[in-house]
């Protein structure tokens, strides 16, 4: 049981990572009198892979888990890996759109 919660931290980190990894880093600009920050810019590709993990995989991984739970009596144990799961998708989501605002910035 605790290893599920450690697998499912990890898993978290390693989203954390691979968005770190694919996205360009924090870069300060100068433009027009005011100074302009660039965060969470990638490209198309990962953006789409990654949305999906947040908006598809991790939702039925997190249901996924609590069904189990259930149907093995894991107890709080299932509902906590769950809910773990669920904040690292609302995490990837939200970095999601600071990438998506930063992007549609730069078409303008």
């Amino acid at each position: 049981m605790i290893c599920l919660i450690f697998l499912t931290f990890i898993i978290g980190f390693q989203f954390i990572v691979i968005i770190a990894l694919y996205a360009d880093r924090t870069v300060f600009m100068y433009k027009k009198g005011e100074v302009e920050m660039n965060i969470l810019k990638m490209n198309n590709k990962v953006y789409d892979i990654l949305k999906w993990i947040a908006i598809v995989v991790l939702p039925a991984l997190s249901t996924f888990i609590v069904v189990i739970g259930r149907i093995w009596n894991w107890g709080d144990i299932a509902g906590s890996v769950a809910q773990t799961i669920t904040a690292v998708a609302v995490l990837l989501g939200a970095l999601l759109g600071i990438s998506h605002i930063q992007y549609t910035k730069g078409e303008e």
